[in-house]
Order: structure tokens, then C-alpha cells, then sequence
């Protein structure tokens, strides 16, 4: 029941609410999020597709917080293995190397 109800919802909400974010918003919430998904091992694709969208063309990778960074590497490199992914995996990594 848990996974059924409460994951999609929290999920749709973040794809309808994550556009409108400030920076510092984005850069603090959505790296949790998506790494609450990945520890649950919940892939929710069309979640995770708008985060990886956002994140390249609002440009927040270059001034989010370490920490945020790692959750999104991690996340997308340990958990969201999908090819979908490869470009947003490449862009995570050569930041955290910056």
C-alpha cells in the first residue's frame, strides 16, 4: 500500500513542483528525493528523467552543494543504471571531478 499510494504521488509532485524551484530549492531537495528513491530502490523513470532534464538546462550542477552532487552521482550511477541516463552519469561525473 505504501509503495502503490504515497511513492507515485510524491513522485508526480516533485515533477510538477521541481520546474518552479529557485536554485537553492532545487540543489537542496532534489538531490534527497532522488536519493530516498534510490535507497528504496524505487525507479520511477519519468521522475527521474525531468530531474536529469532540469539539472542540465538549468545549470544548477555547477553550483550545487558537494553533498547534493554525490546523492545525484551515486543515484543515478549505483541505482538508475538505465542507458536513458548515460549523458546525465557523464555530466554528474565530470563535475564532482571540477
Amino acid at each position: 500500500c505504501f509503495e502503490r499510494d504515497l511513492i507515485p504521488r510524491l513522485a508526480d509532485a516533485t515533477i510538477k513542483k521541481a520546474p518552479r524551484f529557485t536554485d537553492r530549492q532545487f540543489e537542496l531537495a532534489i538531490p534527497e528525493v532522488v536519493c530516498a528513491f534510490a535507497k528504496l530502490q524505487i525507479q520511477h523513470r519519468p521522475l527521474l528523467k525531468t530531474i536529469a532534464t532540469l539539472c542540465q538546462k538549468k545549470g544548477v550542477l555547477t553550483n550545487m552543494n558537494d553533498w547534493g552532487l554525490c546523492a545525484l552521482t551515486w543515484s543515478y550511477a549505483e541505482v538508475f543504471q538505465g542507458a536513458e541516463f548515460s549523458e546525465f552519469r557523464k555530466s554528474l561525473r565530470e563535475e564532482v571531478v571540477r
